[in-house]
């Protein structure tokens, strides 16, 4: 069976209502499956779930890609930006098309400006995830606590790199602006924690203020773009048992509940969710983070 198939049965066990009856739904065979496409998953260790939802959400979008033609190749260019941006769309219109590429895909262009010739190029890339840097953000604001915008403001700092420069042919002091100038229904932040939960890591350390609800206009470049999110899921490392958890939104009664890899989902509020991920105990630490678009009625 494909990956897709027992992900969709999955989805349909986790929210298929029975009132006459309690059920509890085991994953098995989604994961016999994710076992034989990936050999790194054959046993039930533990294993750090961003690599994971990576892997998973790469293999759906292969396994459904209704374009079904080589992946896009990113390429640096000259030229003009917005001829830039308007192929590099129409691209990956034509290569990519599928629930997973339509819902969570994001795009940004990267600008370099080389040092010595003056000369400006272009790199145009998509993602399905985000990953926000809580190191270099916390060392650059110098703050106690940190959040999503300031993550994004780090982001999209002027960089110094190395980089090759085609019209100087080599190898050149380059500055890089990158910028998001297009997001897609639902975002996927991915927070670089490591899988190693002892006292002296220090990613865990790192107090994170978790936001209800985010506003990405002074972030993203396209105007028709979608700009503001509300939470609809998180993965946290419980510290206290050294395991991961997950909190989630029900699409069918909006109601939120907790996963706690028990024989057991309890519910839970969005006031409580906020509490303790933003105590300063560190007890629940973010790692991944998932947004939904807020349409306008």
């Amino acid at each position: 069976m494909s990956l897709s198939f027992v992900f969709e049965r999955l989805m349909y066990h986790l929210y298929e209502k029975d009132n006459n009856e309690e059920k509890c739904y085991s994953p098995e065979s989604f994961w016999k499956v994710l076992s034989k496409v990936n050999i790194t998953y054959k046993t039930l260790q533990r294993r750090n779930p961003i690599d994971l939802i990576n892997y998973l959400l790469s293999v759906l979008h292969n396994e459904l890609n209704k374009e079904n033609k080589e992946a896009l190749l990113i390429n640096q260019n000259t030229g003009d930006k917005k001829e830039v941006i308007k192929n590099g769309i129409k691209n990956f219109k034509k290569k990519e098309n599928s629930i997973i590429s339509n819902n969570f895909n994001w795009f940004e262009l990267k600008e370099y400006t080389c040092q010595k010739c003056k000369n400006n190029f272009f790199e145009f890339l998509t993602f399905t995830t985000f990953h926000l840097d809580l190191e270099s953000t916390q060392n650059l604001i110098k703050a106690n606590k940190i959040n999503i915008y300031d993550c994004l403001k780090n982001y999209n700092k002027s960089k110094n790199i190395n980089t090759f420069c085609k019209q100087c042919n080599g190898n050149e002091n380059v500055v890089c602006n990158s910028k998001i100038f297009l997001t897609s229904h639902s975002i996927i932040f991915l927070l670089n924690r490591e899988i190693d939960f002892s006292e002296n890591n220090k990613l865990l350390k790192i107090k994170f203020n978790l936001e209800e609800k985010i506003d990405l206009k002074n972030f993203i470049e396209e105007e028709h773009s979608p700009k503001k999110y509300r939470l609809i899921g998180i993965i946290s490392i419980y510290l206290k048992e050294k395991r991961y958890v997950n909190f989630c939104e029900s699409p069918i009664d909006k109601k939120w509940y907790f996963y706690n890899n028990e024989k057991k989902v309890e519910d839970i509020n969005l006031e409580q969710v906020l509490n303790v991920h933003n105590k300063d105990d560190n007890v629940f630490i973010p790692t991944i983070l998932v947004y939904k678009e807020i349409r306008a009625n």
